[in-house]
């Protein structure tokens, strides 16, 4: 039966696991949704105009790219220690049995979205829901100041040809738990922890902004009407730049020794 008992243990334990092998939840519920933050980026982009208003005026347009991701795994890990006296005082026998069974598994959700500076109301502002981490303040309208300040009139520098300003945020929450019971019988000896699970919730949020190209009606010397294009990539440069902010955030590469 000392044989038998270690591989009963692995087998519960496997049923266990066996058991979360479905889809991880992602953490976002009811008040808070995907909607609730999008609606904080509109609130925060519209505010940004308030201070800013050549925002409207240049035909400015942002780009979203919302990335929420679950890890979670979870494992046992069972030994057992079985102890025999001999005859001689003093001395035993001992053989011990261990055996791991671990799962991980992972969520990935994703959502782009775009916007033109002009066209934000600041209605969404009415709807925002504070308490929680990717729908509070998201340094959107912090991001617009900075962009909007970086040089004056006296400076001779400008925004690169068709290229955007933004920023990338992240927030993780690792939740983990271990444990399991520590025993002695007289011939069994069992050790925890013999159970761990552990979830990481990673969610990020990358914003870009860019002007937008902008046509004037000008009349040449000549008295003849035509129209100039000018301003920036718009939609192209703010994705493009939303692209850049993910590669840059990414882990860097960490070479085998």
């Amino acid at each position: 039966m000392s044989k038998l008992f270690p591989i009963g243990l692995l087998a519960v334990s496997a049923i266990a696991l066996s058991a979360c092998a479905g889809v991880p939840e992602l953490d976002i519920r009811s008040p808070v949704t995907v909607a609730n933050i999008i609606d904080r980026i509109q609130c925060e982009a519209y505010r940004g105009t308030l201070h800013n208003p050549r925002l409207r005026t240049g035909r400015w347009v942002g780009a979203a790219d919302l990335y929420l991701q679950v890890d979670d795994s979870g494992g046992f890990t069972p030994s057992l220690t079985y102890v025999a006296p001999l005859a001689e005082a003093g001395t035993q026998w001992t053989i011990g049995a261990s055996g791991t069974v671990k799962r991980a598994r992972q969520r990935v959700y994703n959502e782009s979205i775009t916007f033109e500076m002009a066209n934000l109301n600041g209605n969404s502002c009415d709807k925002v829901v504070s308490q929680y981490d990717l729908a509070g303040d998201l340094g959107i309208e912090e991001t617009l100041y900075i962009a909007a300040h970086s040089f004056d009139g006296q400076d001779r520098v400008k925004f690169a040809e068709k290229e955007a300003v933004g920023q990338t945020i992240q927030f993780v929450l690792t939740k983990n738990i271990s444990g399991g019971p520590t025993w002695t019988l007289k011939h069994f000896i069992g050790a925890g922890p013999i159970a761990a699970a552990e979830r990481i919730d990673t969610h990020k949020l990358i914003v870009s902004f860019a002007p937008g190209a902008v046509v004037n009606t000008v009349v040449t010397e000549k008295g003849e009407t035509k129209k100039v294009v000018t301003g920036g990539g718009g939609f192209g440069a703010a994705l493009g730049n939303n692209q850049k902010l993910l590669l840059q955030s990414l882990p860097a590469f960490q070479p085998l020794r």
